[in-house]
């Protein structure tokens, strides 16, 4: 039997369709036999704004103990500045993961790992080193918490307004250095995001990490074939050739889909039977409904090539997304301008073995990814690249080459290192492989 405890926080939770706690739900079915007991700390789904997804629960392991805690009511949530899940869930979370750890002594074998997007749950950390001076905490940085990408590029629209996102930032300006000083390691799913905290404190490049994206859940697809749902956003049937993309637009994407939008415009006049070509781009906006707005349709239309694209901007389930992904005839990847973004959404499309189209920095992963295996067409730009270079490339090596028309000869032996199964097992040697160390003298 596992002798070491491992809690996993993660706010959000399925049934819940939340991008950040993918990490979480796909390393379940692996933790127990790489010997650790496991405890997932969520939130009630009741009490969460977000989407579901009743595919997420069926394919949860049965085994697995998640502990579900009460947040302040959404009414609550409705007050200006108490919006936020991880404000709302911080003190029950908080209380919980201290009960769980309860009859743990100083914490010796055990860990603590934060999975979430929700950052401020994170300021609980100072506080769990204090009182279990042996436990080892690791933070999953998923995203920037202090976020420089906005302030680089003001033109971009900032996340919920100019006065919602500067608040936040103040608030991440204080908490991240006092939750990373007395953290043992982060995981990352990019260098660049690493880098960043070592240009921001010097003390920071001394602590243990490692660079470890979402994987490929390979069960996930096994499932979907048996209780998975359908999809009604195209008819597979309809004699017309569907190019799907499902994930989040943005206008840090508007290079890379202005250049795909013009390359097709190109090769219709070339190749009569592009007129069958139709785009979804499904999923584009994480806002609320009744907040979210189109970011891709609007270059389609300045393109000139609207009546060929469908956007629906309101998240999708997941359950859903995978079966767009199996029913589409071509899967099409636009990467953003900023090159620490690693699109973990890349693993499902090789999953999906289907003819793939990526078109990212120079500087992203996903090249790598790509070229080991042997996963598709991948194509980059720089911040100096044309634009017109750049579609004329799309055009010529992918719209008009067969590529577009044949499976990638995909070599899933070196997929192997990308999957959820390998991810996790590289996971759990990190974890294990922590040190707890008492927090430098300055350190408050």
């Amino acid at each position: 039997m596992p002798t070491k405890k491992l809690i996993l926080i993660s706010p959000h939770f399925p049934p819940i369709n939340a991008a950040d706690m993918q990490r979480v739900r796909q390393s379940l079915p692996y933790w127990r036999n790489l010997g650790w007991n496991l405890e997932v700390v969520a939130v009630a789904p009741e009490q969460v704004n977000a989407p579901r997804d009743p595919f997420l629960s069926k394919i949860l392991p049965p085994e697995v103990s998640v502990h579900r805690v009460k947040a302040l009511s959404l009414k609550v949530g409705r007050l200006p500045g108490l919006g936020s899940l991880g404000l709302r869930s911080f003190a029950a979370i908080k209380a919980k993961v201290f009960s769980l750890l309860r009859d743990s002594g100083d914490g010796s074998g055990h860990c603590v790992f934060f999975s979430s997007t929700q950052f401020l749950i994170h300021a609980m950390i100072p506080a769990l080193r204090r009182k279990y001076p042996r436990l080892a905490l690791a933070m999953d940085y998923q995203d920037p918490w202090v976020n420089s990408y906005y302030s680089q590029n003001p033109s971009v629209p900032k996340p919920g307004g100019n006065l919602k996102f500067w608040g936040t930032q103040i608030i991440a300006r204080f908490l991240e250095p006092r939750a990373l000083r007395a953290v043992d390691g982060i995981t990352t799913v990019s260098t660049a995001y690493r880098t960043s905290l070592c240009n921001r404190y010097s003390w920071f490049s001394s602590k243990p990490w490692i660079e470890l994206p979402f994987g490929g859940a390979l069960s996930d697809f096994e499932s979907l074939r048996r209780v998975g749902p359908s999809q009604n956003f195209f008819n597979p049937d309809d004699g017309l050739k569907h190019w799907v993309y499902v994930g989040r637009g943005g206008r840090d994407m508007t290079f890379s889909v202005r250049a795909i939008f013009r390359a097709f415009a190109l090769a219709k006049h070339r190749e009569p039977t592009m007129e069958k070509i139709r785009f979804h781009f499904l999923g584009t906006n994480y806002a609320p409904p009744d907040k979210t707005e189109a970011t891709i349709l609007p270059i389609a239309i300045e393109e000139g090539v609207s009546d060929y694209v469908q956007e629906i901007s309101v998240r999708i389930p997941y359950g859903v997304a995978l079966r767009c992904l199996l029913d589409a005839d071509a899967l099409v990847l636009p990467g953003s301008d900023d090159p620490g973004y690693s699109a973990s959404k890349l693993y499902p499309c090789i999953l999906a073995r289907k003819p793939l189209l990526a078109v990212f920095s120079e500087k992203s992963s996903v090249h790598q990814v790509m070229h080991l295996c042997r996963a598709g067409t991948v194509i980059g730009f720089s911040d100096e690249t044309d634009l017109d270079k750049l579609s004329n490339r799309v055009c010529e090596d992918w719209m008009l080459s067969h590529h577009s028309e044949q499976t990638p000869d995909t070599d899933w032996n070196a997929f192997e290192r990308y999957t959820d199964r390998t991810m996790t097992s590289r996971l759990s040697v990190f974890l294990e492989e922590l040190r707890p160390n008492a927090p430098p003298t300055d350190w408050t």
